[in-house]
C-alpha cells in the first residue's frame, strides 16, 4: 500500500490516518487499549506498548475501508483489496 501511494499521481494532501486519508484504515488491534500502552514504574510516562508495535509492524493486521480506495485507486491491485 505504501509503494502504491507513494507511486501515484494524487498528491497527499495530508498524512494517511488523519482526515480524509483515515478512510477506514484499521490495524485491527484485538485487544483492549490498555494493552496498547504501558507506562513506565518509574515516572509514570506513558508509551506504545512492545505488543502494539509488533501487532502494528505486521502488514497483514491492516485492512482499509472502500473510502480509502475511492480516494487512493492507485492502491488497488498492489496488495489492497
Amino acid at each position: 500500500m505504501r509503494d502504491a501511494l507513494v507511486r501515484g499521481e494524487k498528491e497527499l494532501r495530508e498524512p494517511v490516518g488523519t482526515g480524509d486519508g483515515a478512510a477506514g484504515m484499521s490495524v485491527n488491534w484485538p485487544f483492549n487499549m490498555e494493552k496498547a500502552v504501558e507506562r513506565d514504574s518509574k515516572n509514570g510516562v506513558l508509551t506504545i506498548s512492545n505488543l502494539f508495535m509488533v501487532h502494528c509492524s505486521d502488514v497483514r493486521n491492516w485492512s482499509c475501508g472502500r473510502q480509502f480506495l475511492d480516494i487512493y485507486p492507485d492502491s488497488l491491485g498492489q496488495g489492497v483489496t
